[in-house]
């Protein structure tokens, strides 16, 4: 079953074109037991293995539901106990060099959570836009969109980020509000690959260039800590 769970994994992160996901919430060993304690208790009620094999085809083929591998409410809800680290941050793809990594555009967020639900909303009309990080990189010429925008501009602001790096990377389809994309990479070595990614993060102290990378993060330490992506 755990080899059932990575390989359905590893088919998610191919389809999304991923290469993090975040953890399972399927516990193997309980599931494994629940259903040996229920095949136990069928096999106590017969003497002759034709008929218990039958029920036990029926068992199987009627009571088991779906594996849930991902429920977005318990992910969300690991976060209940961090909030109080930092501000969060909805933060969406990626340039990735080495072990450095940094959103291309990121978002507050203000989080409530119950014992039913958890509630995302976005306190703050501001998108803010990850230009200092793209300029650290010298390219042959400067972004010069601001570092935050109203979400009236932002999708103006995002499609001349979009623009300047598909002219940097020789690269002209759209990805900038794309859920997925294929890694997108340049000729030059010491250029960032693009990379498809969403993710939460507590930012305690804001930093010009927000790290999404755990390497990173620990370098910044006192200013960020990284939790997980969803």
């Amino acid at each position: 079953m755990n080899d059932l769970q990575e390989k359905i994994v590893n088919k998610k992160k191919e389809e999304f074109n991923i290469e993090q996901a975040p953890p399972s919430i399927f516990g193997v060993g309980n599931y494994v037991n629940q259903r040996f304690e229920q095949i136990k208790r069928i096999g106590n009620n017969f003497s002759d293995s034709e008929t218990y094999i039958g029920e036990l085809w029926n068992y199987f083929s009627k009571f088991i539901d779906d594996i849930i591998i991902y429920d977005l409410y318990f992910n969300f809800h690991k976060y209940s106990d961090f909030i109080k680290l930092g501000a969060l941050f909805l933060f969406f793809h990626m340039l990735e060099k080495d072990k450095d990594a940094y959103p291309l555009y990121f978002v507050e967020v203000e989080y409530r959570a119950s014992n039913s639900e958890v509630t995302l909303s976005f306190p703050r009309d501001l998108m803010l836009l990850n230009t200092p990080a793209i300029n650290s990189f010298k390219f042959n010429s400067v972004l010069t969109v601001p570092r935050a925008s109203s979400s009236a501009s932002a999708k103006a602001h995002l499609g001349t980020i979009e623009t300047y790096l598909q002219a940097q990377y020789g690269f002209q389809e759209p990805f900038i509000l794309e859920s997925s994309f294929h890694p997108i990479t340049h000729d030059d070595e010491h250029c960032p690959n693009i990379k498809n990614r969403i993710g939460l993060q507590i930012v305690q102290n804001e930093d010009k260039k927000l790290p999404t990378d755990l390497a990173i993060v620990r370098k910044f330490a006192e200013r960020c800590v990284q939790l997980s992506c969803i």
